[in-house]
């Protein structure tokens, strides 16, 4: 018979010689915006980075409303990495596009709750802190009506309950209700068609470290964040569980709560739900001094930030006027040989600086409203959605 080798000793003997620093003499917040300050290279750090460690710091079992967070940028910006955080912070594994609702639904029921020993000596099911992470999520995700409803409804303790059909005749109550990570590729949030899911996201923005520049206001430059190939980040499931299973930490939150509700944050004022909860758990957590200073990092980032999401591409602003026109002239459809003269008048007059891919075409096509359908002979042609 073989020895018997206990290789997962052996792997966790190799991951605790890097596990990063950690100063016990700080708050948990402090210590996980270091964190994300030496494993992330970001553009705006310096709204970015306390908004990823506050809403890594969110007690789902204490909120009412938990935004998404919305990872957006080209693979390979560290939007996976960010990820893996929450995931390991909360024992869960990311889930893939092949997902399923069914098995969404399953585990988020699985996870919210915990066997606990009730004062009377009974065991109990309780609620425990959860968070759901998705990675790389895309559009045909999102056309599964019960997943965006999922997303749509999960984020309102009030409004988090779907019902469900489980056999003929027969429905079941299910709570959507959880902090939710979700990193894309594709700018989904920028689609007409998922204004409401915008509207309830905190949308993060990821850039490549090689390609930062000193205009994206990043945390470093030239200096590669450090590597996380081999590092395990489990043990931060244990300092967040002991953080908010302490009664004072959870009084304290409570406070903070009723506080935020009497501040003014001075954004549009069906976005002040959103952050809340989040701006409490920031605050309790050290990643802020104060309200005040959360309050000051909220109102940049809606007043700077998610204005440059919003900035249209220079293909963009070219499309939108050349269906304007064919718009004005009463058509609701476009040949292809028409819109690609119209894209090498554009790149002879310097409006684009090269010929776009079909691809870039049809999402930003996509974006404005129009398809590409195939006629009744096979040929194709754009048409309004």
């Amino acid at each position: 018979m073989e020895q018997y080798i206990d290789f997962a000793k052996i792997r966790q003997e190799f991951s605790d010689d890097l596990i990063i620093e950690w100063d016990d003499t700080k708050l948990i917040g402090q210590n996980i915006l270091h964190l994300f300050d030496e494993y992330f290279s970001l553009p705006c750090a310096h709204i970015q980075l306390p908004l990823l460690a506050a809403y890594w710091s969110l007690p789902s079992t204490l909120c009412s409303v938990v935004p998404i967070l919305f990872l957006d940028g080209t693979e390979g910006s560290g939007k996976s990495n960010i990820s893996k955080i929450f995931a390991n912070t909360h024992g869960v594994q990311p889930y893939s596009v092949a997902t399923t609702y069914a098995s969404l639904r399953n585990d988020i029921d699985t996870y919210r709750f915990k066997d606990a020993e009730h004062p009377n000596g009974y065991t109990v099911k309780q609620e425990k802190n959860f968070c759901l992470v998705f990675d790389n999520l895309n559009r045909e995700t999102l056309s599964n009506e019960n997943l965006l409803s999922l997303f749509l409804s999960g984020y309102d303790r009030q409004t988090a309950n779907i019902s469900i059909s489980i056999e003929v005749g027969k429905n079941k109550q299910f709570n959507a209700f959880c902090p939710k990570v979700v990193s894309s590729v594709h700018n989904l949030l920028d689609e007409k068609r998922f204004r409401e899911l915008k509207r309830r996201c905190i949308r993060i923005a990821t850039k490549k470290a090689d390609v930062l520049t000193e205009a994206d206001m990043p945390n470093r430059i030239g200096l590669p964040p450090r590597s996380m190939e081999m590092v395990n980040f489990l043990w931060l499931k244990n300092h967040f569980t002991k953080f908010w299973m302490t009664y004072e930490n959870i009084r304290c939150f409570g406070k903070v709560v009723k506080q935020v509700v009497g501040t003014s944050l001075k954004v549009p004022a069906n976005r002040k739900v959103v952050y809340i909860d989040l701006i409490a758990s920031g605050v309790v957590a050290g990643v802020w001094a104060s309200i005040a200073d959360a309050a000051e990092v909220i109102l940049e980032y809606e007043n700077t930030l998610l204005k440059l999401f919003q900035t249209k591409s220079s293909l963009g602003i070219v499309l939108e006027g050349f269906l304007e026109k064919v718009v004005r002239m009463g058509h609701d459809s476009v040949e292809p040989q028409l819109l690609k003269g119209y894209l090498a008048t554009a790149i002879a007059e310097g409006q684009l600086d090269a010929q776009p891919s079909f691809k870039t075409v049809e999402e930003e096509m996509f974006n404005l409203g129009w398809k590409r359908t195939r006629k009744a002979l096979g040929s194709w042609h754009w048409t309004k959605i």
